[in-house]
């Protein structure tokens, strides 16, 4: 015979299928390129890659996942973390390398980073930007150098990358222009080389940028192991 649920199960799996009603046929946007997978995790088959300002269709929700349609066909649907999603589309466009005679130059946008290596790298990027509203968002990205993320309607924004499969990586450099003038450049090197951090006049403080490293060292009796910390110098 099946143990009868406690309380808090109850309520949690009432919860999740009032959630699921609600979201039922809802529209969302998906906030940052990610993928839909077949199960509830992100260890299970990945189903399809979804794109910064995809629409899709909510299906069900449990716990932290949302079940989503994003095409037309039978098979077209998939299971997203939840903050992956928003009601709007988000303010950062699609970024993408610059191609020779594009018809839009640096002074379109409110802000563009140019990111770029000595070899090619995929690179993993996470920016924080106030918008023309004074509201805060978070983007993440994850491409392949050289690459240009441009911003609009954005009024101050922050970003740190670094070199998506390894923790050191020399060689990686970027610059943060606003308007077409450059405010912030920075650069792996030789000792430096964990993380590019390069940000805008905010509330953060005024424009500057910072090269990182990570250092390691190994605690005191009271606080055993070996601890990670990162270091950063001012440029």
């Amino acid at each position: 015979m099946r143990p009868v649920p406690s309380l808090v199960v109850a309520a949690a799996l009432l919860l999740t299928a009032l959630w699921s009603a609600a979201l039922a046929g809802e529209r969302y946007y998906v906030q940052a390129d990610t993928q839909a997978y077949s199960d509830t995790s992100s260890l299970s088959a990945p189903v399809a890659d979804l794109t910064a300002g995809q629409e899709v269709e909510a299906l069900e929700r449990w716990a932290s996942w949302v079940r989503v349609r994003f095409g037309p066909g039978a098979e077209d649907f998939g299971w997203v973390v939840v903050q992956k999603l928003g009601r709007e589309p988000p303010l950062l466009d699609r970024p993408a390398p610059e191609t020779e005679g594009t018809s839009e130059s640096a002074t379109e946008f409110d802000f563009v980073l140019k990111v770029t290596a000595d070899h090619a790298m995929e690179v993993r990027v996470r920016c924080d930007l106030v918008n023309e509203r004074g509201e805060t968002a978070e983007r993440f990205f994850r491409r392949k150098t050289p690459v240009n993320f441009r911003f609009r309607e954005t009024l101050a924004l922050s970003c740190r990358l670094r070199d998506a499969e390894h923790l050191e990586s020399q060689g990686l450099a970027a610059e943060l222009l606003a308007e077409g003038r450059r405010i912030a450049a920075a650069r792996t090197d030789a000792v430096y080389a964990r993380e590019l951090r390069l940000r805008s006049n905010g509330p953060w403080g005024p424009a500057g940028s910072q090269v990182c490293r990570a250092r390691t060292f190994t605690g005191d009796t009271n606080l055993p192991g070996v601890i990670l910390a990162v270091d950063c110098r001012d440029l």
